[in-house]
């Protein structure tokens, strides 16, 4: 099966740093989401800074975002104060 070949669920900060002010980086990681959803995958994108980025990677079908946009990062004790503050309905 080729999901066991190779792997699309991350897209490396690097391309995520510039995706909104580079024509190279964005057309990159729309490529990278155009595979990942025509092969089934659920892809990450690391490192979002900025409501912009995650715009982008919205509109473009990533599932799943990673950054100080979405937290700092948290000890192991804080982890579940924080999920439990963001699922609060």
């Amino acid at each position: 099966m080729v999901q066991n070949r190779f792997s699309l669920d991350t897209i490396d900060r690097s391309f995520i740093n510039e995706v909104t002010n580079n024509t190279a980086s964005a057309n990159i990681v729309e490529g990278i989401l155009y595979l990942s959803q025509k092969l089934n995958l659920t892809t990450t994108a690391e490192g979002i800074e900025t409501p912009e980025q995650k715009d982008f990677l919205q509109n473009s079908g990533c599932q799943y975002a990673q950054g100080y946009l979405c937290s700092l990062p948290l000890s192991s004790d804080n982890v579940i104060s924080f999920i439990r503050k963001q699922c609060k309905l």
